[in-house]
């Protein structure tokens, strides 16, 4: 590993994180709006490309690439411009479907939790019915016949 790129790329995900927080979307939003996967900057830690640095300017005119990588100046090169205005409805659209196809996945495995769960129970709940004393059980109002 390269020492001196390790902390080139720490610097500049510092300073895109910065740039997340200063357009007010996530950084998550912010990688695949430029191309690259959703993790790309959190798990930034070598130097940035000129690809990358292309596709910023293409997509996010007003941020001074030149701030990105020297950390000087302006972080935005026309502070009177509206952030949001380059957000395009295609953009919000594929924003959108990730967002869905994240909350799908999450709804699966509370599905898969769920089923196991309910399995747990069954188990339990023959447990008891093959113990000879299920009094309590029967006055808790539980119905451990199912």
């Amino acid at each position: 590993m390269n020492i001196e790129n390790d902390k080139i790329g720490s610097v500049i995900h510092k300073r895109l994180s910065e740039l997340c927080k200063e357009l007010k979307i996530s950084e998550r939003k912010f990688s695949t709006s430029i191309g690259k996967s959703p993790s790309y900057i959190s798990s930034l830690n070598k130097d940035i490309t000129s690809e990358v640095l292309h596709n910023i300017s293409v997509k996010y005119k007003h941020v001074n690439i030149m701030w990105i990588i020297t950390g000087e100046g302006e972080m935005l090169n026309n502070q009177s411009t509206n952030i949001n205005e380059n957000i395009s409805f295609a953009d919000l659209i594929n924003e959108y479907r990730l967002d869905i196809k994240d909350l799908n996945n999450q709804i699966k495995e509370l599905e898969k939790q769920k089923a196991e769960l309910e399995q747990k129970l069954i188990q339990a709940k023959k447990h008891v019915l093959e113990e000879e004393d299920v009094t309590c059980a029967n006055a808790s109002g539980f119905d451990l016949a199912k």
